[in-house]
């Protein structure tokens, strides 16, 4: 059971850290290779003080000038610190820098998509502005939904479905520290009220070429 655990969260921070080094490194081949296979083996590590200090030489050396240098920064400090255990087990520094990096992940998300949704949108009209919304909101959930892998976790993922084979819709939440967290649940879920409804379902719009 514990070794399956282990195996699991490794994989789980090595799908995070591709993703993290393919978006850091996005033209330079060579250096996003470096990235991963820097990461690849302190991955394979004991989770401790030792695991710190080489996710945090491979961050200085490829997160550095990115959108993921203040989780470098932070992760660099905090493997240097005396108090780097906690009673749960986490090593304080490899549960932070894993939740900045998909909290950066998420920002990559949110910037993007708002950059192909202001197309055409004059911002002084509330028509315009409503467009806007409902194109960002829609562009999130397609690509999160229609991607072969997760833009936030990095987990690899069958465009549209579960890895069961149950077809997904999604939603967005924003946690109370402002984090985006986008939710997955059965496609054939019914509304909660078909008053005037023009589906039984929550069907979901596509955006652009992320269809599923």
């Amino acid at each position: 059971m514990e070794e399956s655990k282990n195996s699991s969260a490794i994989a789980k921070l090595q799908y995070l850290l591709n993703l993290a080094c393919s978006t850091a490194q996005p033209t330079n081949v060579t250096l996003r290779d470096s990235c991963i296979s820097c990461f690849s083996r302190v991955t394979a590590m004991p989770e401790g003080p030792q695991e710190l200090s080489a996710l945090s030489v491979c961050a200085v050396q490829y997160f550095t000038n990115t959108s993921y240098a203040s989780c470098a920064t932070a992760l660099m400090a905090l493997s240097t610190s005396a108090l780097n255990v906690q009673p749960s087990g986490c090593y304080m520094g490899y549960c932070d820098f894993v939740r900045c990096l998909r909290r950066t992940n998420s920002n990559n998300l949110i910037i993007q998509c708002t950059r192909e949704a202001r197309t055409g949108v004059n911002i002084t009209l509330d028509s315009d502005n409503v467009k806007f919304y409902t194109n960002v909101t829609s562009c999130i959930l397609a690509k999160t939904r229609c991607g072969s892998f997760n833009p936030i976790t990095g987990e690899p993922q069958t465009p549209g479905y579960t890895s069961t084979g149950v077809r997904v819709s999604n939603s967005l939440q924003f946690s109370t520290a402002g984090e985006l967290r986008v939710i997955a649940f059965p496609a054939t879920t019914p509304i909660s009220s078909s008053f005037c409804s023009s589906s039984n379902n929550l069907t979901q719009s596509d955006w652009l070429t992320n269809v599923c």
